[in-house]
């Protein structure tokens, strides 16, 4: 029942003309002129049964709904909240199982695409998704930019939200830190793990959006309070995994254990098992 009033709560951030408004004026201010990308804002995990995978997530593993899973015509999702991050729960027909994709929030959508187009990375053209309310009125929900050639190619968007999204994350944040982070005390999503073949053209282009590497063995930027992205020397293009801090590894040994959903167990970090989550690499350590 909690989830539902979140849910309720967001859905009228979504519909209120303050936050539609508040979401373009306030966030490009708070970050460099030339950082494009304020954080990552949502990681995609597509499957075959997304509102079954939904409702795993929300229900057995306790994160807050961000969004209600439904019908948006071309695709179906559901979205859940790992405090400095959201989870979308998607299913379409073009969309793999797995770690599909990441949504990156712009600092500016139309600097984003200025810098592209004067850089030379290749992007789709912006698509505008719009949706009625219960009155009939129209609103703009977001914007997406598609990332062509950014490694791994086709599965790196913008995405431009038309409300407060500083708002639904502090919502989303004290809903779940104040049932202790659900029963796998999650405390945040610390980083994505992307896997690619040439780590020197990857970093370039990479560092276009998002700035200047930190000192680390791999390239590793980190942008806002979102999870940090990490490059890996791989044989293929893809994304490796999700790095989530947790209060403490053996509360979350303990319940996936008895819940049989606990993959990797390593001393220091253990795994969901990933044969319940569409193949998504998702580790957990303290």
């Amino acid at each position: 029942m909690r989830f539902q009033i979140v849910s309720s709560i967001l859905l009228s951030l979504v519909f209120t003309p303050r936050f539609l408004a508040a979401g373009q004026s306030t966030q490009a201010a708070r970050l460099p002129v030339h950082v494009l990308v304020r954080q990552i804002d949502h990681i995609l995990i597509g499957s075959d049964e997304p509102e079954q995978l939904f409702r795993l997530f929300s229900e057995k593993l306790g994160f807050p709904v961000v969004w209600p899973f439904r019908s948006y015509g071309h695709f179906s999702s559901g979205g859940v909240g790992l405090g400095n991050v959201n989870m979308e729960l998607i299913g379409s027909e073009d969309r793999r199982s797995g770690l599909t994709a990441v949504a990156l929030e712009p600092t500016s959508l139309s600097e984003v695409l200025s810098r592209l187009d004067a850089q030379g990375l290749k992007h789709g053209a912006p698509a505008p998704f719009s949706q009625k309310d219960s009155s009939g009125a129209e609103h703009l929900l977001w914007t997406t930019v598609s990332m062509t050639n950014l490694p791994p190619a086709g599965t790196v968007f913008f995405c431009k939200y038309n409300f407060d999204v500083d708002e639904r994350r502090a919502l989303i944040n004290r809903e779940l830190e104040s049932h202790g982070g659900g029963p796998l005390g999650i405390e945040s999503v610390i980083e994505l793990v992307i896997g690619v073949r040439n780590i020197a053209a990857a970093q370039h282009d990479w560092s276009i959006l998002l700035g200047s590497v930190r000192p680390s063995q791999d390239p590793l930027w980190q942008n806002g309070s979102g999870p940090a992205i990490r490059l890996v020397a791989a044989h293929e293009d893809h994304l490796v995994l999700l790095r989530v801090k947790v209060k403490s590894i053996e509360r979350a040994r303990a319940f996936l254990k008895g819940q049989n959903l606990l993959g990797v167990d390593g001393e220091h970090e253990i795994s969901l098992d990933p044969t319940h989550i569409a193949g998504a690499d998702i580790r957990l350590v303290e």
